[in-house]
């Protein structure tokens, strides 16, 4: 884990089946983050009567479902390792309450980081505000206004106010920076710190490559949109030249490998 003083998250969750929310009644359903030891966040619970008409997609047919409850929020973290529990404070079995979360996102930054934590939900909640303004603005007092271009969504106006970084970018600690061109996400600034491509293009060891380039006897991971090597060394210098894709013309001679300034010569 990165050195860092903040984190800064966003999630999506799945509010499925019937929630209920009784403000006269300590019977409420709702749902906790927890980070380490810091406080337990009371994220959010949602009033059934306000959403019972929406379709549901996964649940019982006859109760419906919020998906893509958007969450963002930032605390104060700085040790080396991270327990984040997400915990239900459902009241009835998981067959007629429950919920999904995905797409967890965190950002370590080495600075300190004012953002509020808030949900972009399509329904009236409680416990946790709503988001002034939608994903990828920020409020500027009585309007919502655009996030830096390298921002996916924000808090403010700059690219170190993020809590995600576009694709093209990643966040060096402070703010979000552009990635090598031929990255789509990236680890770092360098042409082999890739973790995925643009369209046409493929990664093979932190790189993107020419897709065609992907020959016999590597293989096309079709998820990750990698390049594979069916050699079982993980350690390159004990390949053997069956290990790479054959040369133009089927010489091997003076190359080194294939994709880190390897070269076939004719």
């Amino acid at each position: 884990m990165p050195e860092h003083i903040t984190i800064r998250f966003t999630m999506k969750f799945w509010a499925i089946d019937r929630w209920e929310h009784n403000p006269t009644s300590i019977q409420q359903d709702y749902v906790q983050l927890e980070f380490d030891s810091h406080p337990v966040i009371d994220l959010f619970g949602l009033n059934s009567n306000d959403y019972s008409s929406l379709p549901s997609i996964c649940g019982v047919d006859d109760k419906s479902e919020v998906k893509d409850i958007l969450v963002f929020g930032s605390i104060p973290h700085s040790n080396d390792s991270l327990i984040l529990k997400i915990i239900s404070q459902l009241n009835a079995k998981s067959k007629d309450e429950s919920f999904g979360v995905r797409e967890i996102k965190l950002i370590f930054s080495t600075t300190s980081t004012v953002a509020p934590l808030c949900a972009i939900i399509p329904v009236q909640s409680y416990r946790i505000q709503n988001c002034t303004c939608p994903k990828r603005f920020y409020d500027f007092g009585i309007i919502c206004k655009e996030c830096h271009p390298s921002c996916d969504s924000c808090f403010g106006p700059s690219e170190t106010d993020c809590y995600e970084c576009n694709e093209g970018y990643y966040f060096d600690g402070a703010g979000c920076t552009g990635c090598h061109s031929l990255c789509s996400r990236c680890s770092g600034p360098n042409y082999n710190q890739c973790l995925d491509c643009f369209a046409g293009f493929i990664l093979f060891e932190d790189e993107c490559i020419a897709s065609d380039r992907c020959t016999i006897p590597f293989t096309m991971a079709t998820c990750s949109n990698s390049c594979i090597s069916s050699c079982a060394h993980l350690d390159k210098a004990l390949w053997d030249e069956t290990c790479y894709p054959p040369c133009l013309g089927n010489t091997i001679s003076g190359f080194k490998g294939f994709c880190h300034g390897k070269f076939c010569f004719v």
